[in-house]
């Protein structure tokens, strides 16, 4: 993946993302590759948004959708939905909780 084919995906589900009404970021691997944070490439888009927000945004990213099976972490629990959208594989995560102390807590946009 290059950074090219990153920011035309992000250009493609942008409008789909503020249509769906949803507060979104792009977050991990991603997130650092595009700021400079880190020099290596990420394999996937990792995208956090409210679990309303996901339910709404899948209907729309439907064209893009493809079926993916991923285990569980145990410490992260989310709605999740994978996506390709020119090339780049895109990891919906809504509703993002993590296990803290034995309690599930949200994780902020």
């Amino acid at each position: 993946m290059t950074r090219k084919q990153l920011r035309q995906a992000l250009d493609i589900i942008t409008p789909l993302l503020d249509e769906a009404d949803a507060d979104w970021k792009v977050f991990g691997s991603a997130a650092a590759w595009l700021d400079g944070r880190s020099t290596r490439k990420p394999h996937d888009l990792d995208v956090m948004l409210s679990l309303d927000g996901a339910i709404r945004a899948e209907q729309l990213l439907a064209p893009y959708r493809v079926e993916r099976q991923v285990a569980e972490s145990g410490k992260y629990r989310s709605r999740r939905s994978f996506y390709l959208v020119n090339g780049v594989e895109i990891d919906l995560s809504g509703g993002l909780e993590e296990l803290v102390d034995g309690h599930w807590v949200p994780v902020k946009l």
